[in-house]
């Protein structure tokens, strides 16, 4: 091989591991930055601190659905609109009273005031249409800020999404590049085993070429792994590790599998192909 070839090879052989590591992991990494992604974790960031705090509302969900709520999405749905449902019932059987003092009830208040009075604020009937305006009104003011929390929370998802994590690159810029991270990665990939074979033109020393490649590269990806899951136990002090979401605990150990995967299979596929061409060439001698 001349001096060209081997600043041809040099080249490749730089370019070829970038190209292969793209390729693998663009389009994985363009998916967990996706904004849907991002999205489903928060969400289930807070479905999963929803449920520490769901005692307080099983009470509510077995007396308005005779049954308890397995999730933040019954709450705001079902047990609202029982409420309203039952505030409606409410009104119309009070309008019977109401139409007998010669009023109409449209509201809550309106019944309060009907009765209170027409029978005395001390009376029963008085405290008895009050302590069912204020468990209706209890009921509204927890429906409505489940609501707003809602668009609060939409707020905070697209505030992440394109805040700053280091050096003014985003979840969403990240993004964008990964987005063709898996197509430039494979023509980068193709490019430089063409430019091993023009500077060697040999297929031995192109094969074996690739299949160090893939082995170097597998072994990187399981380092990574080794180091990234010791790294995590040793930066996360306990007691915040005790506290942290499952959720999220679970996506950042799935990064490190998804590696630890990619590096068991590209090191056993380099390492078989590296045998069997090491093979091949002895046979060839």
């Amino acid at each position: 091989m001349n001096f060209a070839g081997k600043i041809i090879m040099g080249i490749a052989m730089f370019f070829m591991p970038i190209g292969l590591i793209l390729a693998m992991q663009g389009n994985y990494f363009y998916t967990i930055t996706s904004r849907d992604t991002v999205n489903a974790l928060i969400d289930n960031v807070i479905e999963e601190q929803f449920q520490s705090q769901m005692g307080q509302y099983q009470e509510l969900c077995r007396a308005y659905l005779n049954k308890g709520c397995s999730n933040i999405s019954e709450v705001k749905t079902l047990v609202c609109k029982k409420n309203n449902e039952l505030k409606e019932q409410y009104i119309n059987k009070s309008n019977e009273l109401c139409s007998y003092f010669n009023a109409t009830c449209h509201t809550i208040e309106d019944v309060v005031d009907i009765v209170c009075s027409r029978f005395g604020t001390d009376s029963d009937a008085c405290l008895q249409s009050e302590t069912a305006k204020q468990r209706f009104d209890q009921i509204d003011n927890m429906c409505t800020q489940l609501g707003s929390l809602d668009s609060k929370i939409e707020a905070q998802k697209n505030e992440l999404y394109n805040k700053e994590v280091f050096n003014g690159i985003s979840l969403s810029k990240m993004n964008s590049v990964f987005a063709i991270a898996l197509p430039i990665g494979v023509i980068i990939f193709v490019v430089s085993v063409v430019l091993v074979y023009i500077a060697s033109r040999s297929f031995v020393t192109l094969s074996n070429s690739v299949f160090v490649t893939i082995l170097s590269t597998g072994i990187l990806f399981l380092i990574l792994w080794y180091f990234g899951n010791t790294m995590l136990g040793n930066m996360i002090p306990a007691e915040i590790a005790e506290h942290m979401p499952n959720a999220l605990n679970s996506f950042i150990r799935e990064i490190f599998q998804f590696e630890y995967l990619n590096g068991l299979v590209l090191s056993v596929i380099g390492a078989v192909g590296f045998a069997i061409t090491m093979a091949v060439k002895k046979i060839k001698k």
